[in-house]
């Protein structure tokens, strides 16, 4: 009977002890990818929910390795994505040109090139249209583009890092920080006005950036 009793409450121990330790899975997988650089706690005083998992991963191109973080949230749509970019073996230029083709004057051009190519499609198919058609229909154009390339072109965010930018629209958004040869990718989902989400992701940047 005793035998019988101890080796219920030894089997009560084992599934106790079990459970402890799904219950700091998330702590587990903390350690892998860029997930150290925020905590939990980080991301819930930002989101107002706990984090229910940390996936991180890595990824190396021929110029550049990126370690990646996400921060599942209970409601997905607002979890968070860290990304942080460093050159790959001797490329010690990658992160500076990648810098310069999303943001520098390589960006400029390319836009200039597609606004140029685009206009000449309009006058090109303008041809045997009706001129108060056409005229109406170039005035809604340039609004809708007017519209798109305010929401697209990034917008400088001073005094964090050596430069950042915020890119990309409501849907889609995101925080690039460079600080010396590191950049920083923060996504923040939840329905919010870009402007509260600009302020979120720069808290959460700076305390990556302070472990860099």
């Amino acid at each position: 009977m005793y035998v019988k009793g101890a080796n219920l409450l030894l089997s009560f121990l084992l599934v106790g002890a079990l459970a402890c330790k799904a219950d700091t899975r998330v702590a587990d997988k903390s350690v892998a990818g860029a997930c150290p650089l925020l905590s939990a706690s980080d991301i819930q005083a930002i989101q107002g929910e706990t984090v229910a998992e940390m996936q991180g991963s890595e990824r190396v191109s021929d110029s550049l390795s990126t370690t990646q973080c996400f921060y599942r949230l209970p409601t997905f749509s607002k979890s968070v994505s860290l990304e942080v970019m460093r050159p790959a073996g001797a490329s010690a230029r990658a992160t500076e040109e990648f810098w310069e083709r999303r943001f520098g004057a390589g960006r400029e051009a390319e836009e200039r090139e597609m606004a140029a190519e685009r206009e000449f499609e309009k006058k090109r198919a303008a041809g045997n249209k009706d001129e108060r058609k056409e005229e109406a229909e170039r005035k809604e154009e340039a609004a809708r583009e007017r519209e798109e390339g305010a929401s697209a072109r990034p917008q400088q965010i001073a005094g964090l890092g050596d430069a950042a930018y915020w890119s990309g629209n409501q849907l889609n958004s995101s925080l690039y920080v460079r600080k010396n040869n590191v950049i920083v990718r923060l996504s923040i989902g939840g329905p919010e006005e870009q402007s509260v989400k600009i302020k979120k992701a720069t808290v959460l940047a700076e305390k990556v950036l302070s472990h860099l």
